[in-house]
Order: structure tokens, then sequence, then C-alpha cells
């Protein structure tokens, strides 16, 4: 009699394989993340939705798709969705998706779906995830595409997605490409990927269009309602609404749930949007809409572009985002976000602080995108047209700034964005005006020489490039200045040249510094010359200038071609302010002076060393015959010099120094 029993038991098993107790499927696998259900064909996807439908949610069980699978659906063969739960006005049944769906990059085809389930979900699956919080865990649809039509006639309240109606789970790399024809006289909350998000939605992408007629409904490119997270999301298809009906690129509405602060995180949207109502709402990311019960909760969308039009003359209309009439107990946080500056906001939608209007050059150039990467490493990269998503092992696309300055107190530069790989030359920008002077060219420094600028200058690197202007004015003329009074006797007035102060500022002990001038013509230039005494420790020591009261200190760089030791600043429109610092003496004075005897001299790390015991005359001449430093002394004295052989001479005795 045992023996019998356990035949029966293996012979049972045997048949239903690796079914779930207690409910027949024709799948293979035992459903862990080694060995997970297969699902192959048309049968196992509808075995999957009547065995969720019937009570098994699979929490923590495995599944994988492992080809393409066609549903042929049409108006007799609809789609059951998998998962039925729904919760309203406290009553609630049905059970949801908890397992781990992974569909290998394979594509569910023929999804057609035309009944609506009133407040369940509508989609390939009905309820992905918990069904009172989100869960990363509980529930997850991965490397999905679906394929299909929705053509539905909505009376009730329709929840609908093209991979599910409600995700309160986990939804990675999906791509949607369902048709939603959504007619009626209910109330309809539709996206490209989901209905009503409560999880985190990221990687995804919708290329169908929606359309929905109905009145106080939401439409969305990623989903119609995002109450949880979604990030690295972008929607190409059409999306449209009717009368007072919320619309957005990424979600048509974004609401709190109580729970979570929802988040719209480096998303995109570049599908046309239309709304045939001056009484809805409509953004390029979303329409964001608070609630009247506490606590506050706050709304971020970051790091977002729109580059799809906006067809509507609604009063609300948002670039990136606008906000309902309705909106309360909402703080709103939109950062670093764009949108084509064909669209104009009105309404809740103007004056969005965090989001700016962009040509589509700028899009197309870098600009963007150099705006999007700042801070925000590894996730944008240059498209054809607008900024798009890194792909999986691609090197995101570096973008040069190339910036001409107008190098005049008041003037606001310009940029110019690079691709690399893409842009190849600078493209100068036309011969700049201004008043009373001639613009001379470009330089590649502040006061620098003029650059050629009539052949090609590749693009390797951010750039700077300065305007170098020449003054038109000229002096007055005296009375007897007979050229310019000329025959006819007329006196020519002209505009008298301004002058500029020159000072020496902040000097500090050990460290002398001249000018060759203490009041300098405009456009002219000044030299300034340095000496440090021997004893001098010049460790980190800056020798700087700047242009006005309130400029900024730079480097004042030695030229070559002058005289050792002078410093020239040109091209002078302002006062200039010249300072050396951090220089430091020694507190005693050194020994071993006294201790000298005879002349003697010697050059030592950029200096030239002098003794004499009585006072002589010393002279420092360089190779090229110009006399660097002549004055007398007596003890031992240090001049500053530049590298290379001098001529020095102390009295009648004369040295050779190679420093």
């Amino acid at each position: 009699m045992i023996k019998r029993i356990t035949t029966l038991v293996f012979v049972f098993l045997t048949i239903v394989g690796n079914a779930v107790w207690g409910q027949e499927t024709s799948w293979t696998g035992s459903g862990t993340e080694t060995d997970p259900y297969k699902i192959c064909s048309k049968t196992d996807l509808e075995s999957l939705a009547t065995s969720v439908n019937n009570g098994e949610s699979y929490e923590g069980k495995y599944f994988e798709l492992t080809q393409s699978i066609d549903l042929e659906g049409d108006e007799s063969n609809q789609w059951t969705p998998i998962g039925d739960y729904y919760s309203v006005m406290g009553s609630s049944q049905g059970t949801s998706f908890k397992g781990i769906f992974d569909g290998k990059g394979n594509t569910v085809s023929g999804l057609y779906m035309k009944t609506s389930n009133f407040f369940k979900g509508d989609g390939l699956f009905g309820w992905i995830g918990n069904t009172d919080s989100f869960s990363e865990t509980a529930g997850i649809v991965k490397n999905l595409t679906v394929e299909g039509t929705v053509e539905m006639s909505i009376n009730g309240h329709s929840i609908t997605g093209g991979i599910c109606g409600y995700n309160y789970g986990t939804i990675q790399n999906c791509t949607s490409n369902i048709s939603f024809e959504m007619t009626g006289n209910g109330l309809a909350t539709v996206g490209g990927i989901c209905g009503t998000n409560g999880g985190l939605i990221q990687g995804c992408t919708n290329k169908g269009d929606i359309s929905i007629s109905e009145s106080n409904s939401n439409g969305g490119g990623i989903c119609g309602v995002n109450v949880g997270k979604i990030e690295k999301c972008s929607n190409e298809g059409a999306v449209s609404g009717g009368n007072t009906t919320n619309i957005g690129g990424i979600s048509g509405l974004m609401q709190d749930n109580l729970n979570e602060n929802p988040i719209i995180n480096n998303c995109f949207n570049s599908g046309t949007l239309t709304l045939n109502s001056e009484h809805g709402n409509i953004a390029g990311i979303c329409v964001i809409q608070g609630v009247t019960s506490q606590p506050t909760r706050e709304y971020s969308v970051t790091n977002c572009h729109n580059y799809g039009s906006i067809n509507s003359s609604a009063s609300h209309i948002g670039g990136i985002v606008c906000q309902s009439d309705e909106i309360t107990h909402a703080e709103i946080s939109v950062e670093n976000c764009y949108y084509i500056n064909t669209i104009t906001p009105s309404g809740a939608g103007e004056d969005i602080e965090g989001v700016e209007p962009k040509s589509a050059d700028a899009f197309a150039n870098g600009e963007v995108l150099a705006l999007l990467q700042n801070n925000n490493p590894g996730v944008w990269t240059q498209g054809e047209k607008y900024p798009v998503f890194v792909a999986e092992g691609e090197t995101p696309t570096t973008v040069y700034t190339i910036t001409f300055d107008y190098n005049y107190e008041g003037s606001e530069p310009d940029y110019q964005y690079a691709l690399e790989g893409r842009n190849k030359t600078v493209e100068f920008p036309k011969a700049p005006t201004r008043e009373d002077y001639t613009f001379l060219g470009w330089s590649e420094t502040q006061d620098g020489g003029i650059i050629d600028t009539s052949t090609p200058i590749s693009i390797t690197g951010d750039k700077t490039y300065y305007a170098q202007w020449q003054s038109s004015e000229t002096e007055e003329p005296g009375d007897d200045d007979e050229e310019d009074q000329g025959n006819t006797g007329i006196h020519k007035p002209q505009r008298p040249i301004k002058y500029y102060n020159i000072y020496v500022d902040t000097i500090c002990p050990g460290l002398n510094v001249e000018v060759s001038k203490d009041v300098v013509q405009e456009g002219h230039q000044v030299s300034a010359y340095l000496t440090i005494q021997a004893e001098c420790d010049t460790t980190g020591m800056r020798f700087e200038y700047k242009r006005g009261l309130f400029g900024y200190w730079k480097d004042l760089k030695e030229l070559e071609g002058v005289q050792p030791g002078e410093y020239i600043i040109k091209n002078i429109y302002t006062d200039i302010y010249i300072r050396a610092l951090d220089a430091t003496l020694p507190e005693e004075e050194p020994t071993g002076i006294d201790d000298l005897e005879g002349v003697k001299a010697y050059a030592k790390e950029g200096s030239i060393y002098v003794y004499t015991p009585n006072r002589e005359e010393v002279t420092i001449i360089s190779m090229s015959g110009a006399i660097i430093k002549h004055a007398e002394q007596v003890g031992l004295q240090s001049y500053s010099v530049n590298r290379g052989i001098y001529i020095v001479r102390i009295g009648e005795k004369v040295f050779k120094l190679k420093n």
C-alpha cells in the first residue's frame, strides 16, 4: 500500500514537472537565480498570468525570456495582464507580481488591449511589486521590449502602460513601442512604460505614440503619474491630450504619495507634446501637483532636457515643468534643466528657477551637453541634434569651451563649444566694435601679440582668446600745430587722451620695485623692474599686477627680449597696481662679511653677488652690450639677472660670469 501511494506521487510530480504547487504551468526551471523559470512561448506567458492572477506572487523567484514572442493579439484575442491586484476606497483584492523577470533583450510583440479593468492595471503586467510601498527587490522587470496596440474606450478609471499598469517595484532597461488610443468619458492615467509609478523606473525608453481624449486624465511618455523615482529615461513618442488633461514628456503628473519624495533625474524628451485645451497643463518633463495633506514633500527634477516641441494654448505651459493650480504642500527643486527655445512658457510654467531655454545650435554644438555633464559624469554624450545617454562601454563626448574675452572692463565674453572629433577649427566671431577704439585682432594672452586668424586654428582643448585694442583718440593740438591747423586756419578739435596711474603696492622687505613711468597714456605700456637683496629668501615669492582697483591679481611673467629683471604690462586702459610678495629677510645679518678681503664677484641661483671692501662703481653688462645695472656700493650686494653670460666691472677690475 505504501509503495502504491509513492508511485502515484511520483507520477503526479512528473506530469506537472517544475510547476508551482497547486497551479499547473508550462515552463521549465526551478525559479532560482542560477536555474530560472524559462518562458519560451505565448503559452508560457499566458500560464504566468493565470498563475499570478490565481494567487501566486512568485516573490523571490526568477524568470527568463528565452526568445522573442508574438502574442498575436487582436480584438478577439486580448491580453490578460500578469497581476490583477487593485485597491480603491479601502477595498483591495488580487495579486501582484513580485518575482524577477529578465527579458534578456527579447521582445514581446502583438500585445493588444481594448477592454480596461476598472482600477486594475493594464499592460503586459498589471501590478509589479508590493501593494503598499516600494521595494527594490520585490518585483523586478528588466531588459524587455514590448510592442502592440491599446485601443480603450474608458468609462471608469484606467491605469495603463506598456510594461505595466502599476509599478511599485523596479523596471530597468525596458522599451515600449505601444500605440495608445484612449477614448470615452472616463479617466485615464497612461504612460509608455507604466500608468502609475510608485517605485523605480531606470534606463527605459518610450517610442510609441499616446493619445488621450478624456478630461481630467494624465499622459506621459514614461508614466501617467509619478510618485516614485524615474532616472535615465527618455521619450521619443508623441503625447497628446484633450480637455483639462496633464501632459508631460516624461510624466503627465508628478505627485506626492505620502511615503516618498518624487524624483525625476537625468531624463529627456524629444517627442512632440500636444494639449488641445486652454485649461489643462503641459510641460516638457512633467506637471507638478501637490496634495492637501501633510507633511510637505520635496519634488525634485534635475539634469533634464526637453527638445520636443509643445503645441498648446493652455494657460500653464512649461519648457521643463509647470505647476497645476491645485499645488499645495510641495517644495519644488528644479536644477540644471534646459529646453528648446521655440517653446514659450506661460502661467505656472514661467520663471521656474533652475530652468533655461537654449537654441537648437546650443543643443547640437555641445553647450547643453557641457552643462548636463557638469558634476554629473558618465551619463550624457552628444547625439546628432541633442544630448543622449552614454551607451554601455561608450566614452562620453568631450566638450571644449572656446572663450572670446573682449578684454576691457564691463565687457562680457562670448563662448564657442566644440565637440571632440567633430568641430575641427576655431570659428572667430566677426570683428567686435568698441567706442573710441580700433580692434587690432585676437591674442592668446591678455597682453600678447596678435595671432593670424586667416588660417584655420585646430581645436585641441579649452582655449581663451583676448581682443586687442588701439585707442582712436589723439592728443589735442596746440595753437602752433601747423599740420593740424592746415592752410585754412580752421581748428580741428580732438578728444583728449586719457592717462592712468601706476601704483606700486604692498612691497615686502628685501624687494625693490621700480616702474618706468608713474603715469601712462591710454593704450600704451609700462615696464616694472624688480631687484632682490642677496639675503632674501625668495622661496614662493610672487610678482603680481591687476587692472583697476577691483580687478583680480595675476602673475606678472618676465617677457623675453627685454632686459633681465624687466616686466612689461601692455595695452593699459585703467589704473595698474603692482606688488611683490612673500620674500623675507633673515632676522640677523649674515656673518663673515668682515672677513672677506679684496673685491669678489660670483654668480649663483639667478643672481650676481658682488663684494667691495670700499665704495666702488659696479656695472653689469649683458653679452649683447646692454647695461643691466650701474650703481655704487660697499659691502656685499646681489643683483637679480636672467640665465646667461655677463661682464661685471668693479672699479678697474673686470669679471666674466656665467649664471
